[in-house]
């Protein structure tokens, strides 16, 4: 089972979100988001995977481009009759500016970073860096919202982030063929 050094590092860096999150801190709730995240967390990883047998044949910026468009003809149908309906016109600048910034930062310059990622490293090894999303959240908030940082939040970002390394460190490592060469010179 080659690679099962870099399942082992995936299953610590959750298990950190999960602590991060208080999952033994008896501070974990789950509501209707917390599935509807999970789900789109799995459809992201399906997108990632679908991603790397790709992006050998198109740019980032062009799969990106496809993507966004794939994304439009799905929505679009739905979202047409409010958009026909909607007075541009009243809608304060800041709002624009908010539009314009969830436009640019995500779409047009990270997705094709994380595209351009995934052909350079492959999808399970950029992938893994989604585990760190919760972790940089939570620390963003104390920055940005004055939140107070908990014990267990410290714990799960260093578990979180101890997973990752552990899981970039054993690589394509078999931890079968780790564990059988180090009992090999027991029994000699």
């Amino acid at each position: 089972m080659g690679g099962s050094g870099r399942w082992l590092g995936a299953f610590v860096a959750l298990a950190g979100v999960a602590v991060f999150e208080g999952l033994f801190s008896r501070h974990i709730t789950f509501h209707s988001g917390d599935g509807l995240t999970l789900l789109s967390m799995l459809l992201f990883a399906l997108f990632n995977v679908f991603s790397a047998r790709v992006l050998d044949r198109y740019t980032p910026l062009a799969f990106v481009a496809i993507t966004m468009l794939v994304g439009t003809v799905i929505i679009l149908p739905g979202s047409l009759p409010a958009m026909l309906r909607q007075h541009y016109t009243s809608i304060p600048l800041v709002d624009w500016g908010i539009f314009a910034y969830a436009v640019m930062f995500p779409i047009l310059l990270t997705y094709p970073v994380w595209s351009y990622g995934i052909s350079r490293l492959g999808a399970a090894r950029t992938s893994l860096f989604q585990y760190a999303t919760p972790v940089l959240a939570g620390l963003l908030s104390v920055a940005l919202l004055r939140a107070h940082i908990e014990p267990h939040e410290i714990a799960g970002t260093a578990i979180c982030i101890g997973g990752m390394a552990l899981s970039q460190l054993l690589g394509k490592q078999s931890l079968t063929a780790l564990w059988a060469q180090r009992t090999q010179g027991v029994e000699r």
